[in-house]
């Protein structure tokens, strides 16, 4: 359920974990959700490493 995009939470409720000791039991994590992972992040790191994160101020031309 996770995989599909439902969040833990839910999927949690949905399948009867009371617990997310149990839950996480059962939630394996593979090889291609790693992959997945690193994709996205990879994604995400290109995406604010291009946006401008210092705006330049007006310039204050009174005094102090």
């Amino acid at each position: 359920m996770v995989r599909a995009g439902i969040p833990e939470r839910v999927a949690m409720e949905l399948s009867g974990h009371k617990t997310r000791r149990v839950f996480d039991r059962y939630n394996i994590v593979n090889d291609a959700d790693r992959a997945h992972a690193s994709e996205l992040l990879q994604s995400h790191l290109r995406a604010q490493s291009s946006a401008r994160k210092v705006t330049a101020l007006p310039e204050h031309r009174g005094a102090v």
